[in-house]
């Protein structure tokens, strides 16, 4: 798991975040990352927009 990954995880579990939902939301993070082919912390908000 790398470092991003694993701080968003963390992250959404201190929020109170069931299990499901952060799988889903990994899962969906982890797939703009691919459409892009790049890291999500490289995706500009305008990007995301668009």
């Amino acid at each position: 798991m790398t470092e991003l990954r694993r701080r968003m995880d963390e992250d959404l579990l201190v929020r109170g975040m069931a299990d499901r939902t952060r799988e889903a939301y990994v899962w969906a993070v982890a797939g703009l990352a691919k459409s892009y082919d790049r890291s999500p912390d490289q995706i500009s908000d305008a990007e995301v927009q668009a």
